[in-house]
């Protein structure tokens, strides 16, 4: 993954966290599992968690993607930074749906 796609795919991970925190239950858009759908509130919890948990690991992506190419860390803008976008990613969908899990439960 090249810097300009490690870039735009961070600040869409921004962007998008930040509006997951305020979507309203619908069928495109947030933290959409079925535990997340049964129910206004469990929904508004979840997504208002995971949008900032998303939105903080854009910003920490982008931040390291931006000192990486001044300092010139060619292992980040090669394949490592894809790596942690993929973890980081797979991280907080197990985290909104555990959570989620549990907020149903309540």
């Amino acid at each position: 993954m090249n810097l300009s796609l490690l870039i735009i795919v961070s600040v869409i991970m921004i962007i998008s966290g930040l509006f997951m925190q305020f979507a309203p239950p619908n069928k495109f858009f947030g933290l959409r599992t079925p535990a997340t759908l049964s129910g206004d509130n469990v929904w508004k919890k979840a997504n208002k968690l995971i949008g900032k948990i998303y939105a903080i690991a854009g910003l920490c992506i982008l931040i390291i993607t931006l000192i990486a190419n001044h300092i010139g860390w060619e292992f980040w803008l090669n394949k490592t930074g894809e790596v942690v976008l993929l973890l980081v990613n797979i991280c907080i969908l197990v985290l909104g749906w555990v959570y989620g899990e549990i907020l149903a439960k309540r």
